[in-house]
């Protein structure tokens, strides 16, 4: 049988939906338990204008903030910790037990540490970067 493999980089409900469903399919069958596999996202907006976006996942009571990115314009100016807030306020809604999010030592872990972010693990090796793995407890 022959497969067609294509690169799709558009995000789709229709991928969530599918993920979704065989992911919790198998965990219930492994595990006995539900993961409960949720993407979400959060756009803040000047007027019309996306101003920033924060974006992740649900899973196994952890939210995985995937992406935070805020114009340089509108750095320093709340933004960013509103959406973290949004983010907080949805973990609470859905009972997760922790955060978790991944950063590059360029972008921002002291960020990230000022919102109450332990730092997991350092691990070198990204084009002579230092990708940060960073967890919080709710």
């Amino acid at each position: 049988m022959a497969y067609s493999i294509t690169n799709e980089t558009a995000p789709s409900e229709t991928y969530d939906e599918f993920f979704r469903i065989y992911f919790q399919e198998y965990s219930l069958k492994k595990l006995g338990k539900d993961a409960f596999w949720q993407s979400w996202r959060f756009v803040a907006r000047d007027e019309e204008t996306i101003v920033g976006i924060i974006q992740g996942d649900i899973m196994w009571g952890v939210i995985h903030i995937e992406l935070l990115m805020v114009k340089p314009e509108y750095r320093k100016l709340g933004v960013g910790g509103l959406l973290v807030s949004k983010v907080a306020d949805l973990a609470k809604e859905r009972v997760c037990t922790m955060m978790t999010v991944e950063t590059f030592d360029f972008q921002a872990p002291e960020y990230w540490q000022a919102k109450g972010f332990n730092i997991d693990l350092k691990r070198a090796g990204y084009q002579g970067n230092t990708m940060y793995y960073l967890s919080k407890l709710l």
